[in-house]
Order: C-alpha cells, then structure tokens, then sequence
C-alpha cells in the first residue's frame, strides 16, 4: 500500500511539473513577443537596439547624447551672411572594434541647409589644433573640439567615452523668420557602419544680424548731402 502511494505521490508531483514547464514556455513566448514588438517599436523611434538570443535588450553600438552646458549648445550667425553651429556632445562607445567615422550630418528644422563640419587651422595642427568660426571671435582649442574624431582622423576605440564640442558652418543664413533666443531642434547622425542619431535643442543667436538689420534702417535714413554748385564768376 505504502508503494502505490509513493506512486502516486510521484506521478501527480511529475504532472505539476510538466504543467508548471508549459506554463513557463507560454509566459517566455508571450515575454518575447512583447520585446519583439518593443524592439521594432524603438526602431521605429529612432533608437535602434539589438537582441541576443535568450531576448535581452542591448544598447546601442555607440550612444550620442547632448551635454547642457549653457552657451555650448547655439546656432548663430556670421558676418558673412552664413551661419555657424556648435553643439556640446557625449560620447559613448559599445562597438567590440574600433572604428572610424564615416560621416556626420546635421539636419536642421528648416530645408536647404548645407552644414558641413568646421575645419581647424592647419598652421596650429602641430600646437593641438584651433578652431574659429570665420569672421567672429567664437574659437576653441582642438583639445576641447570633436572634429578631427567625426572627420575620421583618430579611430573611436571599444569603451571610449569622448565628450566635447562639434563646430559646423552653413553657407546658407538662418531663416529671417526665427527670432533672437528661439529654441531649435537639430539632428545629428554619425555614419559608422549603420547610422547613429540624436537631437540637440540649441538656442538661436542673432545679435549679428540684428545689429546688420539696424545699420542697414540707419544708412536708408539717411539723407544725401547735396553738392554745392561751382560758382558762376561775374563779369565786370
């Protein structure tokens, strides 16, 4: 009797079980379908992720974030009619090999925009590079400006977290209807391998072009002298 029981007992404990293990496999189901739809959700937003095989959710290869620092972060315009952009960024690379940058674009909230990235000043390469905004007074020391990483003369290694400044120039001037201190959202997408993006809320500056605007109101105003008339000599 005591051995039937213990039968019993065992196959009812084994019945448990399978049913515990079905219920498991049908929540892992449900789980991954749910990071699945999650996963294609976040692509779709902009934020690309990846999946290992038992579903975890993984960073990004390289992560692009902006760093707040008052006036680092500003589109302003330039002597010239063009425009300039500086953007205060974080880096932080995922990658499992070092890599160089392929490209970088900068997109933003208005069409025919042309923003490249600032060259430095080759006679200061050897010093550790300068970069100015041309025409103004607006300038850094290479050792505080990405640009050499995103114009691919270093390589970004393996768990390397560069943070610094991006400086870009527009041929093209800001668009006459944004004001002084408006706030502007720009895209910034790095090219290594897949595309990278993030956006950067920059505050607009246009005390150039205002002080342009009211030298030109003053000149209009202004009223040509008139020129004297030679005199006519009498004659006796």
């Amino acid at each position: 009797m005591m051995r039937v029981g213990h039968d019993k007992f065992v196959g009812v404990g084994r019945e448990l079980r399978t049913k515990r293990l079905a219920e498991e496999q049908t929540m892992n189901k449900l789980q991954a379908e749910e990071k699945t739809r999650m996963r294609r959700y976040l692509i779709e937003n902009g934020c690309p992720v990846e999946l290992e095989s038992d579903h975890r959710v993984l960073p990004p290869e390289l992560i692009i974030t902006q760093v707040p620092t008052p006036l680092m972060n500003m589109a302003l315009d330039l002597e010239s009619g063009a425009s300039a952009y500086l953007l205060d960024a974080y880096f932080k690379s995922n990658l499992a090999r070092p890599i160089r940058i392929e490209g970088v674009q900068i997109i933003p909230p208005w069409e025919g925009s042309a923003i490249s990235l600032l060259e430095d000043d080759p006679a200061e390469r050897s010093n550790g590079g300068f970069y100015r905004f041309p025409g103004s007074t607006l300038a850094f020391e290479g050792s505080v400006v990405l640009n050499g990483l995103l114009l691919a003369r270093c390589k970004l290694k393996p768990r390397d977290d560069p943070r610094g400044l991006i400086m870009a120039v527009d041929s093209q001037p800001i668009p006459e209807d944004v004001s002084d201190r408006d706030r502007i959202i720009v895209k910034l997408t790095v090219f290594a391998g897949e595309e990278f993006s993030s956006e950067f809320r920059l505050c607009v500056d246009r005390r150039v072009r205002t002080r342009q605007h009211e030298e030109e109101m003053r000149s209009s105003f202004q009223t040509p002298r008139r020129r004297r008339r030679p005199l006519i000599p009498v004659e006796n």
